[in-house]
């Protein structure tokens, strides 16, 4: 045996073992805080496997003494087969290679991706990577060193990984720290000889006194530790630092028109009757697609978040939004893509779940679920390349619904965002108009239906000009007569809301025909397209509000008469002094961008070609190595079994002899054919001095044997084994890892 500072391999023993259990538990417990990442904790079962493979693929090896080389090519096996049954739930050419692409791409995903995230796809491959990683590596270093800490390198590296690639504040990775920590005192109890496995090493005898003390002092730590932390200096001091935090989405939407900019281009008679998409499922009345809550004075957009970024790679299961509305039931619909252009995926109301059909794969050219985007603070949709015709998917999402008038008149308005009646200077000059149309209206919701009636009675003119910069909105509401439509009316709409402290937003969808049902679709043509307002309130979340006159009231079909009986309804005069509109920090919305092209900076998750041909001349080499290793160890095994099992003890006695033969064959020690026993045996403690005592007692019992009358008993057959055995750890002594791994995977003895 080494000493207690060597690498050297160790002896096999029971409390090596129950240590290596310790440290593989460990690196399990780690990977307990992916909880805040995903949606459920079956990922858990499939890191429980991968490390119980993983340990066990290095007791077999250890416990055969091969090298640490045999033992990663063994593990580098398992993991690619383990993995493609666990994680992709089949076996084969093609399932092999996706789970290579999950094993690259699942790290991007776990970090660009909405949390929490369904337990499926790249993700999915993480956690079973991260266990079988620290699994591995801890299992290693507890049975071929000897080191106290050295062990607990791997289920700390797994520990990193799964706080690093988490979410922050949550309670999940504490517990899942925690765990690692009492068993990785446990362990170091263990190490350290404080257990009944082990000396005292101050006596030299089993101590279990010290082990419960030990233990008594994990579980005490364990119970004070979360207690205690939060009320340290400095426990408050940072939040926890993830990788999430500082990765930038791939997604800009600057890249894009703003859909309410674009409206108006569906309205020509060119376009309104072309089918944008067919929708099947329960009864409703608007089919939503762009939600915009930020103004800044040019276009109303996307509101940007800290990061800069408001779109974000999401699962099938989508985040909660913003002010939705509690204890209402999801609704599926299904939408066939037709002539509908651009990105925006259309939806009947807040997204909730989104599953393509399997068609799509082959419609847009890979799959359409990573190419998914959404913006949990608008609940916005659309997907990071060019709608396609053919493109099908069934999506849930909750309803947006327009309570009564008498259960809106008694609730306040949503406190739960500033930014959502934030608005530039330069529309501070429609203060009053905003005041005198909700003169006399106290209430939230008597202020919305003062807006919503005002707009109800103006006129529309589909040919009015585009544009809802500061200015247009200036000039709109100064005019006598108020034409135009629903880009201008909406826009307006949200900017006096927000004057008066109403949180508002623009919608741009479409409304419905009458006749659809779950087995019955119906065609959404351009011309339906429509914009709208809606209002967050206490309790009932966002309400609609139709932002313009129905499309039949225009001014020539009302004559020009007086149209407002109510003067508290009517628009101001022009006013003397117009503050001059301040510049806008945003750049303004380019209407004629080329909506058509394809965004640029997303580049696709999946694996280039320049990869794909890289990864495979360095994987399938390997597993082809892997292959021949586990082949040629596994025969080698068998042989040696067969050898120890032989019908008679003469037969035993033989088989050890053989086995000299074969490991001397192997370690490249010329025994040609037709020499006798003694001087195979000479030559073999010539090549290798440290086998001389081992291989003259061998010989003498082989000899003894092979011309005895009678049958060797067991004792001599097992002594001749022993014998065997350290004939061929002499044989290891001077020999290099390289010597090793050679001798191991050697073919010579397998063709003697």
């Amino acid at each position: 045996m080494t000493s207690s500072s060597g690498s050297s391999q160790q002896p096999l023993t029971l409390r090596r073992q129950i240590e290596a259990v310790l440290v593989v538990a460990s690196a399990l417990s780690a990977t307990v805080g992916f909880g805040s990442v995903f949606l459920s904790w079956s990922f858990i079962a499939t890191a429980a496997v991968g490390v119980a493979v993983a340990v066990t693929i290095v007791l077999i090896v250890v416990r055969c003494r091969y090298p640490l080389p045999v033992s990663l090519a063994a593990s580098l096996v398992a993991y690619l087969v383990v993995g493609t049954l666990l994680i992709e739930v089949g076996f084969g050419p093609d399932a092999l290679v996706e789970f290579v692409r999950s094993s690259v791409n699942g790290w991007s995903t776990l970090l660009t991706t909405a949390a929490p995230l369904p337990v499926e796809g790249a993700a999915a491959a993480v956690p079973f990577a991260v266990a079988w990683f620290g699994a591995l590596v801890g299992a290693e270093l507890a049975l071929r060193t000897d080191r106290t800490i050295l062990p607990l390198l791997g289920p700390l590296g797994s520990l990193a990984l799964t706080v690093l690639f988490g979410i922050d504040d949550t309670d999940v990775v504490r517990w899942s720290a925690g765990g690692f920590l009492v068993l990785a005192l446990v362990f170091l109890a263990l190490r350290s000889q404080l257990s009944w496995f082990g000396p005292s090493v101050s006596t030299g005898k089993p101590s279990p006194g010290r082990a419960l003390s030990a233990l008594a002092l994990v579980a005490v730590s364990a119970l004070i530790a979360p207690i205690v932390a939060p009320h340290l200096p400095f426990s408050d001091a940072r939040q926890r630092f993830t990788l999430r935090e500082e990765v930038d989405v791939d997604f800009d939407l600057r890249q894009l028109s703003s859909p309410l900019s674009a409206l108006k281009g569906s309205l020509t008679e060119e376009r309104a009757d072309d089918v944008m998409f067919n929708i099947a499922g329960p009864p409703t009345d608007r089919v939503r697609f762009a939600v915009l809550d930020a103004y800044d004075g040019s276009v109303w957009r996307i509101a940007r978040s800290q990061n800069g970024n408001e779109f974000v790679r999401t699962g099938s299961v989508l985040p909660d939004v913003d002010a939705q509305e509690e204890d209402v039931e999801a609704r599926s619909h299904t939408v066939t893509i037709e002539d509908l252009d651009g990105f925006w995926l259309p939806s009947a109301g807040v997204p909730a779940t989104l599953v393509f059909n399997t068609a799509s794969t082959d419609i847009i050219g890979r799959d359409p679920a990573e190419l998914v985007r959404f913006d949990d603070q608008s609940g916005s949709l659309l997907l990071a390349a060019e709608l396609r015709r053919g493109l099908t998917y069934r999506i849930e999402s909750y309803p947006v619904r327009r309570p009564s008038d008498a259960e809106l008149a008694s609730l306040d308005v949503w406190q739960g965002g500033r930014r959502l009646t934030a608005l530039p200077d330069s529309v501070a000059q429609l203060s009053a108009v905003a005041e005198r149309i909700t003169r006399g209206r106290d209430s939230a919701f008597g202020k919305a239906a003062a807006l919503e009636a005002f707009f109800a009675e103006q006129y529309y003119e589909a040919d009015s000009p585009t544009g809802h910069t500061a200015r247009h909105l200036v000039d709109l509401f100064s005019s006598d007569e108020l034409l135009a439509f629903d880009e201008r009316y909406a826009a307006g709409f949200a900017v006096l809301a927000r004057l008066v402290g109403l949180p508002t937003r623009v919608v741009v969808g479409y409304r419905l025909p009458t006749g659809m049902s779950e087995t019955s679709a119906v065609s959404v043509t351009a011309g339906d397209i429509e914009a709208w307002v809606e209002v967050a309130f206490e309790e009932v979340g966002w309400v609609p509000f139709d932002a313009g006159p129905d499309e039949t009231r225009s001014l020539n079909s009302s004559g020009g008469t007086d149209r407002r009986q109510d003067s508290s309804a009517a628009p101001p005069p022009p006013p003397q002094r117009r503050e001059p509109i301040p510049q806008t920090t945003m750049p303004p919305d380019n209407d004629a961008a080329d909506d058509d092209e394809t965004i640029n900076n997303d580049q696709p998750s999946s694996l280039s070609l320049p990869v794909v041909i890289g990864a495979s001349v360095v994987l399938v080499p390997l597993l082809l190595f892997g292959l021949f290793a586990i082949f040629v160890l596994g025969i080698k095994r068998v042989r040696r079994k067969r050898r120890q099992r032989a019908d008679s003890t003469a037969g035993k006695v033989e088989g050890a002899w053989q086995e000299v033969l074969d490991r001397s064959a192997d370690a490249g020690i010329g025994l040609p054919a037709g020499l006798t026993v003694r001087e195979a045996a000479a030559r073999v403690a010539a090549e290798r001095p440290a086998t001389a005592a081992p291989v003259g007692a061998l010989t003498d019992l082989v000899e003894r044997t092979a011309f005895h009358p009678s049958e060797p008993s067991e004792t001599v057959a097992a002594e001749t084994w022993s014998l065997a055995d350290s004939t061929v750890a002499g044989i290891e002594v001077e020999e290099s890892l390289r010597d090793r791994l050679g001798r191991s995977l050697s073919t010579k003895s397998l063709r003697r």
